[in-house]
């Protein structure tokens, strides 16, 4: 008879009636495993400068309420030291031409101060009035009496990305900017328009959304020296190039706050990316509970393209995005509030009760998996259809992803037979014109179109058809959006949506210098606030603007071939769920 194997009766034998001799090597072998398998969830998270420095620690203290928390604290700073320390690959090419990662920069030298503002929920970062390096030299300059001489700053006006990872994922690229001759700058609202460009920024204020207090690590970005702006050097970005790719980090690889209470800010967010501990362990266990580590910045330096070097692989991976996953909140009831999860501290539901208290005109929410929103859409969508929905994607290749996750989510969920989603190819703003709308948009009887140009427009394409069009400068670009829009009003095309320009991460091209790819975040971000003023214009109040930032900033820098979101992925159907939900129920 087969005996069966019950890992009870193993437990069992091996606890009460094996003699310690015999389970001592377990335990040994059980150990070293343990510790093995720490190590390697260490390594992996950190950077190569940073392996002996990397201890996960909370550097603020656990605040009971927001009383208790201090008016200010410092952030860590990444150390020259840490900089000097990169081994790194030869960065000038066979040719002798600068590549554009060799670049020393200044922007890291010129930050006086990072401060944490608990009770404000606010990070500020403080700019020195003069900087310490020569403008013609880029180096300490010393005057005929010995001492070090200062100048005026050569970063006048950065661009920073900021990031916050921890429960919860919150990103940030419009910073709030206060000039030196200044109180803001003249838009009030923290963007890149500004009327003048003489001036000086003194600093520059994160005004950061969680919806969770505890510990979460920061990490800023220096990605400009200079920011690009509508009305900078005429809206002209060309020859603009990114800080070196090595410097970007300004922050200390444990810089960290604790964030105190919720701060809600934005009302156009649906959804935040959270930590799941499931998705964490390395060895595939639920029940092995995993720390908490940064998500630092993915990116991939000149000399990394197709290199398969520790180097590189530690800089272009893309596990770090492993362990988030996306959540709705619940807007069933139209509110504006923010959610805090269930599963709650003593601290913490201390904490919401204070919260609630204090804004008694908040009402919390609760978070909904991306299972559950389809569930929810489509069984919505199933009982108002009354004939068959055409979604028509104008755009490039970012549009025709899109395309493929709405009809995978179609298939999916068997909806196939009631909505299908088409692609419309076109590649710069100019080409929807009148023919165009009449040949496709009409033509196919779109009963939804959602248009999303500003790939190309914004690349060096080397493309024999499209190499003579430069990069389209920020007053050309809204020019061309403004008369597609005219157009599309002109035929009296119904349901248009634009959406919002996907963020790329910062790949090889873009680190050259000159660049030959110019979709960065610092000139994306400049052509989404045009769209997005551009239909807030009372001549275009029918075209209504898709924003998908909330989806896509936080990861922004997760895209595996540093360009599109695959159709499979968890970003594009979040992005899908949302787009659909948007424009057939108009929850916006």
């Amino acid at each position: 008879m087969a005996r069966h194997f019950s890992l009870q009766s193993y437990t069992h034998n091996f606890r009460y009636h094996l003699p310690l001799r015999q389970k001592l090597p377990c335990y040994i072998w059980a150990g070293f495993v343990s510790f093995f398998v720490f190590f390697q969830r260490q390594l992996i998270s950190t950077t190569p400068n940073e392996i002996n420095l990397f201890i996960v620690i909370d550097n603020s203290p656990n605040f009971a309420d927001i009383t208790d928390a201090p008016n200010e604290e410092p952030i860590l700073l990444r150390t020259n030291t840490d900089r000097s320390s990169l081994s790194l690959p030869n960065r000038i090419d066979v040719a002798g031409k600068d590549n554009g990662s060799d670049r020393r920069t200044a922007l890291a030298t010129e930050i006086q101060s990072i401060r944490h503002f608990p009770r404000e929920g606010m990070i500020v970062v403080q700019f020195k009035q003069t900087s310490d390096l020569d403008q013609a030299g880029g180096v300490n300059s010393v005057g005929s009496d010995g001492m070090s001489q200062s100048h005026s700053r050569l970063c006048k006006d950065p661009f920073l990305a900021g990031r916050l990872s921890g429960p919860f994922l919150s990103h940030n690229f419009q910073w709030e900017k206060h000039f030196l001759d200044l109180d803001v700058n003249k838009n009030g609202n923290g963007g890149h328009v500004k009327n003048e460009t003489t001036k000086t920024v003194d600093k520059m204020i994160w005004r950061y959304d969680t919806p969770e207090p505890g510990q979460y690590f920061v990490e800023i970005l220096g990605i400009l020296c200079n920011d690009v702006g509508l009305h900078v050097n005429n809206g002209i970005f060309k020859n603009v190039c990114l800080e070196d790719s090595e410097s970007l980090r300004i922050t200390h690889g444990n810089a960290s706050i604790h964030v105190v209470h919720n701060h809600p800010l934005d009302k156009r967010r649906k959804g935040y990316w959270k930590w799941e501990n499931s998705r964490s362990s390395f060895d595939g266990n639920p029940n092995v509970d995993a720390t908490i580590m940064p998500l630092f910045t993915r990116y991939q330096p000149v000399e990394c393209r197709d290199v398969d070097s520790n180097f590189c692989n530690d800089r272009v991976s893309t596990e770090r995005f492993r362990p988030y996953e996306f959540y709705f909140l619940d807007n069933n009831d139209d509110d504006d509030g923010i959610m805090i999860p269930n599963n709650h501290t003593q601290q913490q539901r201390q904490m919401q009760q204070y919260h609630h208290h204090y804004h008694q005109e908040r009402q919390y929410q609760t978070l909904l998996s991306t299972n559950d929103k389809e569930l929810r859409v489509m069984q919505k969508l199933r009982s108002t259809t009354k004939e068959k929905i055409k979604l028509c994607f104008v755009g490039a290749s970012h549009s025709r992803k899109m395309t493929q996750a709405f009809n995978k989510l179609f298939v999916d969920s068997r909806t196939a037979d009631i909505i299908e989603a088409y692609l419309l190819d076109v590649k710069f703003p100019r080409s929807v014109d009148a023919d165009f709308i009449r040949g496709n948009i009409l033509h196919w009887s779109c009963t939804k179109t959602i248009i999303a140009i500003g790939q190309w427009a914004a690349s060096a394409s080397k493309n024999e058809k499209y190499s003579h069009i430069p990069p389209i400068s920020f007053p050309d670009f809204r020019e061309e959006y403004r008369n597609m829009m005219k157009a599309l009003n002109d035929l009296n095309v119904s349901g248009v949506h634009l959406r919002s320009i996907h963020l790329n991460p910062l790949g090889d091209l873009r680190f050259k210098c000159p660049a030959e790819d110019y979709r960065h975040p610092s000139v994306l971000e400049v052509y989404n606030e045009i769209i997005r003023n551009l239909t807030e214009l009372e001549e275009f109040k029918n075209i209504s603007f898709i924003d998908t930032d909330f989806i896509i900033g936080p990861m922004w820098d997760s895209s595996p071939d540093f360009c599109h979101f695959p159709p499979e992925g968890e970003i594009a159907r979040a992005e899908a769920l949302h787009i659909l939900e948007t424009v057939l129920f108009g929850s916006s």
